[in-house]
């Protein structure tokens, strides 16, 4: 008698029924999300990741996920930049990139948010690691093509632009100038560099040769406007305009002129500006 008091007792303080934990865990199992790709190495490609949609996913793509595969493709293709001529720093990193896309994308419990952690620890390992070797790599590639153009160039300016086209003096050596200009404002800037920055530096688009015929350009177009006397700068007791019979002046205009390579646009837009503003 006691005892049926005690169980019926138990039973009334504790009145937590079976099917109220089968059912808290049908909720936590609704909410887990299968990977929405197959994800592998492009067998055409091995520079490539193949993400293909899973057979076993319905419904749309999950934020968290699409977001994911477009970092791990944008990573890719930075990759692909920086390490266009090693294939073994290459494999080093493209090994990690396909382990997380594939833990993070794949299966039935992706981990989608700790491999998009993990892409963020991969993308700082490689800036860390790499970025000083691709900076000084830039360096000297600008560097050996500067001293090729500089010696063009300097040759054209003694023995053809001095010789039989006097007027033109002078311009030659403000695009020597830039050169160094360039090269010395490189060297000199210790910028903290991201990891789309070293992509952005093996790029054709602002390749050593593009970059210092677009300064030398741009130094060439700002000593006219100083011949033309449009722009009066004054260099301590010398004027900047007199740089056709005073070759450190020139010198000095075309080191300025590389060394403010992003400014020197900015002014030469300034003055156009006011020149045809008002036309």
């Amino acid at each position: 008698m006691a005892s049926d008091e005690l169980v019926t007792g138990s039973e009334k303080t504790n009145p937590v029924p079976v099917t109220d934990s089968s059912d808290s865990e049908q909720r936590v199992s609704s909410k887990k999300v299968r990977g929405a790709f197959y994800v592998c190495r492009n067998p055409d490609d091995k520079r490539d990741i193949c993400f293909q949609r899973s057979a076993q996913f319905d419904g749309d793509i999950p934020d968290d996920q699409d977001e994911l595969r477009n970092s791990i493709e944008s990573t890719l293709t930075v990759m692909k930049i920086i390490f266009s001529d090693n294939d073994e720093k290459f494999e080093e990193y493209f090994r990690s990139l396909l382990s997380l896309a594939q833990a993070g994308l794949v299966g039935d419990a992706p981990q989608t948010k700790i491999s998009a952690r993990a892409l963020i620890g991969l993308r700082n390992d490689i800036v860390v690691r790499e970025s000083e070797f691709i900076r000084n790599r830039y360096l000297k590639s600008l560097g050996i093509i500067g001293v090729v153009l500089f010696s063009v160039i300097a040759m054209v300016e003694i023995y053809v632009i001095r010789l039989y086209f006097l007027d033109a003096r002078g311009y030659g050596v403000i695009w020597c100038g830039s050169i160094i200009g360039v090269w010395l404002s490189f060297s000199a800037k210790r910028i903290k560099i991201s990891f789309d920055d070293l992509s952005f530096l093996e790029q054709s688009g602002w390749n050593p040769f593009n970059r210092l015929i677009f300064v030398g350009l741009l130094a060439v177009s700002f000593g006219i406007l100083l011949s033309l006397q449009i722009l009066d700068v004054q260099l301590g007791s010398i004027k900047a305009s007199s740089f056709k019979d005073n070759i450190e002046a020139a010198v000095i205009i075309g080191i300025l002129g590389g060394f403010s390579e992003k400014a020197l646009p900015l002014r030469i837009t300034e003055q156009a500006s006011k020149m045809f503003g008002s036309a």
